[in-house]
């Protein structure tokens, strides 16, 4: 899982967003982002405070690597009994 996270951390966010994100990653990391930084529109002085959105697809791409990775050795597993 570090690999994977740091291989995210290094890609370039063109890349994230466009070429490893599916459309409901994308829509999921942008829903999560928007609850946590809206509490109504921030107002200017406040955008320092916004978290960067690619935080949040990193996170969703993770959960989904994490996900595949379970189900991966699960059937490894049940194949091996």
């Amino acid at each position: 899982m570090d690999e994977f996270s740091e291989l995210l951390k290094k890609a370039p966010s063109d890349i994230l967003w466009n070429e490893l994100a599916t459309s409901q990653q994308r829509q999921l990391a942008t829903s999560l982002w928007e609850a946590t930084n809206y509490g109504g529109k921030p107002k200017p002085g406040q955008f320092k405070d916004v978290e960067p959105k690619r935080q949040y697809l990193e996170w969703v791409l993770r959960m989904e690597h994490d996900k595949q990775w379970r189900n991966s050795q699960k059937k490894r597993y049940t194949a091996d009994n």
